[in-house]
């Protein structure tokens, strides 16, 4: 495992495959929007 500054966290589709995001595009956008909020602070 590599180290990795700043790691925000890894999420997991249950259920996704190689293209999440068009498998699961709600998950991939509840995602996506966690990380905006809070990286913006």
């Amino acid at each position: 495992m590599h180290n990795v500054s700043g790691h925000l966290g890894t999420t997991i589709v249950p259920g996704a495959g190689h293209w999440v995001q068009q498998e699961a595009p709600e998950a991939v956008n509840r995602v996506l929007i966690d990380f905006l909020e809070r990286v913006r602070r």
